[in-house]
């Protein structure tokens, strides 16, 4: 437990974190955490069963000698932590100022063989990875339960999003209330539509309020912020799914421990019939899958700040450009009633053509001899089959269909083409009419803004070259508008902004600009975040739940932004590892329990001991190698995880993108690894720079060896052509004029 609570506290100082928050997120835990109990049994040299048996006799739960531990030892083991990171600091400057530079080789060998390792996948069919030799009730028992799975896997997500889907439509009605540190859920309404819409404007939803605020008592709560910052965050889904999906409900001192989740369940109890039929185990998966995908969609804080400017941006341009306005919103009708039409349209032609493209048919394009060979083809076709009915009546009914579909496509052909030359002829005046109605031009430009950078520039020049006698404010006016908001806002949060303060900071404004400022600031003023929290998920929720709201009674629903994951209404992929394997196929609690042993004839009996020998897991129901061979092939290096696709006719397998050799060595990765010892992810700062030392000199050591040799050679030559010259001095009779030559030479 000190060495798990060690790290944690290790990490959330390097990263800067919050040391109050993880110390509740601590104690907040309602289970041990994963090998917890393994990691101990081995370093007391005791076996697994003995600490479970020792845990199951005490009258504690498993999980309260963890949130004992954390209570007692986290002040202390943060001091030490805070010790050893400055203590580690000091030698890694001490390291820096010995080591001045680093070459760009050693560099880029730190940076590939760092801890951050990539995980990429390849597909594999089922049936070429599932052993052979398995005999065919128990494979047909493997393959019925693994699809059994994946339904039941997809039942529980989809009930768990609901149910977290809940929560937030319960906050459009409701509010949150503290009163002597007791936090309840009181119902609540916000401002009124018509409020901050002009007089006479077509609401799209029968929706007379917005959904409530925060008040201003929780809000200065410190008692409410404390549980109200992390809700929604990882331990706040684990809770929600141990209420409403753990076999039993959530106990009295974990509801007093998460008082915000208290309130939640007071007004949605859990009912009987929500129990899922699915393994534990397999449960925890899914479950993990949906916190990350969940949070990643509020981990973007760009998310909410994007909304906030749409919002601002429409309800401006509502007010400030209501002809614009109705032009587009009229276009956007039209659109949608011209789609619907043509959607009608090709129904019927599919219906009518049956199972050929109609839609994705064009002959008009082909040329004259093109479109000549198309029906002189097909025609041909048609008569070979005709005398096919003649010559093989055995088959008679198979050349009559085939006739007969032949028959369809020339008719097919025949109208398409006939009705594409009509197009050709009304479609130019079509044009015509539409390139004259400028408004709609307009409006079919600014339909693509949102995507497309260049149409907003466009439409800004569009509004620059008209006259200023337009009732509707620029483009470009508008968007400064935002701008003065937005700052206005964040400048005086939480205040009644007035008409002096919007003149201050806005001197050009306009008697009608000034009354909109003053009605969208104060109105929308409560729902906006402190500075301090504003990239916060549970204080953005109030905002995104009234924006969403007003952007869909305002016809500009695609503005709207997710909270909650949304049901598919298909089966999901599923993640299996090897402990996942053993949970369905060996510690079941019906008749289909088997027997799997690891590579010493040894019984696995717990999930604990399945995760120690993954190997033999997956090769008691795969063929392993298969499956590394072609993880492989991919450059990959198999990490013991499967992803089930729906169907199961299709696996994808997950592996580790294998290191490739530094850019400057030659040496293959085999050769490379003998004389290289690459540092792993455990060595700290400071071990990296010895071995990058060692390195170095592994790397100078040769050089020395070579200029050695090099001064070797050196003197070898001298000495030979200096005894060469001494023996043609003292014997000049045999050649003469070549040692005078050489005497020259050496002057």
């Amino acid at each position: 437990m000190e060495f798990r609570l060690s790290n944690k506290i290790k990490q959330c100082l390097e990263a800067n974190g919050n040391l109050q928050q993880l110390k509740e997120d601590c104690l907040s835990a309602t289970r041990l955490e994963r090998c917890l109990v393994t990691e101990a049994a081995r370093k007391s040299n005791l076996k697994v069963t003995t600490i479970e048996y020792f845990i199951r006799r005490s009258n504690k739960k498993s999980y309260e000698y963890w949130t004992e531990f954390v209570s007692n030892n986290f002040e202390r083991l943060s001091n030490v932590s805070r010790q050893d990171i400055k203590e580690k600091g000091k030698e890694i400057v001490g390291a820096q100022t010995e080591e001045t530079s680093i070459s760009r080789a050693e560099e880029q060998y730190i940076k590939d063989n760092s801890d951050e390792e990539m995980t990429r996948a390849c597909a594999a069919s089922m049936a070429s990875i599932i052993r052979q030799d398995i005999p065919l009730d128990i494979a047909q028992m493997f393959i019925n339960t693994l699809e059994k799975t994946l339904v039941s896997t997809t039942d529980y997500i989809t009930a768990y999003g609901i149910q977290l889907f809940k929560f937030f439509t319960l906050l459009k009605e409701y509010t949150f209330d503290i009163a002597d540190d007791n936090i309840t859920l009181l119902q609540s309404k916000g401002f009124r539509v018509n409020g901050i819409l002009p007089t006479g404007f077509d609401i799209e939803a029968n929706v007379t309020h917005v959904p409530p605020p925060l008040s201003k008592i929780c809000i200065n709560s410190n008692v409410f912020n404390k549980y109200f910052g992390s809700m929604f965050n990882s331990s706040h889904l684990q809770v929600i799914h141990s209420a409403y999906s753990g076999p039993r409900s959530v106990q009295e001192t974990i509801l007093q421990k998460t008082p915000v989740h208290k309130a939640f369940v007071s007004h949605l109890p859990r009912q009987p019939e929500s129990q899922p039929t699915l393994d534990v185990y397999v449960m925890q998966i899914a479950l993990s899958a949906f916190i990350v995908n969940f949070q990643n969609i509020w981990s973007n804080t760009k998310r909410f700040t994007k909304l906030f400017n749409r919002l601002l941006n429409v309800l401006l341009k509502i007010h400030l450009a209501p002809i614009r306005e109705r032009v587009y919103k009229q276009f956007i009708k039209n659109k949608m009633e011209g789609n619907i039409q043509k959607e009608e349209k090709d129904g019927k032609n599919q219906e009518f053509f049956g199972s050929i493209p109609f839609n994705r048919i064009s002959i008009i394009r082909k040329s004259t001899n093109g479109k000549r060979r198309l029906f002189q083809a097909e025609k041909r076709r048609h008569d070979k089959y005709i005398k096919k009915v003649e010559t093989d009546p055995g088959s008679r009914d198979k050349w009559n269909r085939r006739a007969e579909r032949c028959q369809q496509r020339l008719n097919t052909y025949a109208q398409i083409l006939e009705a594409e030359k009509r197009n050709r002829l009304v479609k130019p005046i079509k044009d015509e009419t539409t390139n004259a109605d400028e408004e709609e031009t307009e409006a079919q430009i600014e339909a693509l803004t949102e995507d497309s950078p260049i149409a907003a520039e466009e439409l800004m020049e569009i509004d620059d070259e008209r006259s200023s006698d337009d009732a509707d404010i620029t483009r470009r006016r508008l968007k400064s508008l935002v701008a003065v908001v937005r700052n206005l806002i964040f400048k005086h949060h939480g205040k009644q902004i007035t008409e002096r303060q919007i003149k201050s900071s806005c001197p050009d404004i306009k008697a009608n600009e000034l009354h909109v400022y003053t009605l969208i600031c104060n109105l929308i003023m409560p729902y906006i975040p402190q500075k301090k929290s504003w990239s916060l998920m549970p204080y953005q929720i109030p905002f995104v739940l009234m924006a969403n709201e007003l952007l869909r009674i305002t016809g500009y629903s695609k503005f709207s932004i997710k909270v909650s994951l949304t049901m598919s209404g298909h089966l999901n992929a599923l993640r299996m590892d090897a402990p996942a394997f053993f949970s369905l196929f060996c510690s079941a609690k019906d008749s289909r329990n088997l027997n799997v042993y690891d590579f010493e004839g040894n019984v696995i009996v717990s999930r604990q001991i399945a995760t120690q020998n993954k190997d033999a897991i997956f090769s008691s129901f795969f063929n392993l190698a298969k499956i590394q061979g072609i993880a492989a092939d991919h450059g990959l290096e198999f990490i013991h995880n499967i992803y089930l696709l729906p169907g199961l006719k299709t696996v994808r397998i997950p592996g580790n993108l294998k290191s490739r050799p530094p850019s400057y060595s030659c040496s293959t990765i085999q050769q490379s690894s003998k004389t290289l010892e690459t540092p792993t992810s455990s060595v700290s700062r400071h071990d990296v720079k010895d071995h990058i030392r060692i390195l170095r000199a592994n790397i100078m050591g040769p050089d020395r060896q070579h200029k050695a040799a090099i001064r070797e050679r050196k003197d070898f030559l001298l000495q030979s052509t200096i005894n060469g010259l001494k023996k043609a001095w003292i014997r000049p009779d045999k050649d003469s004029q070549l040692s005078q030559a050489h005497i020259d030479v050496n002057k």
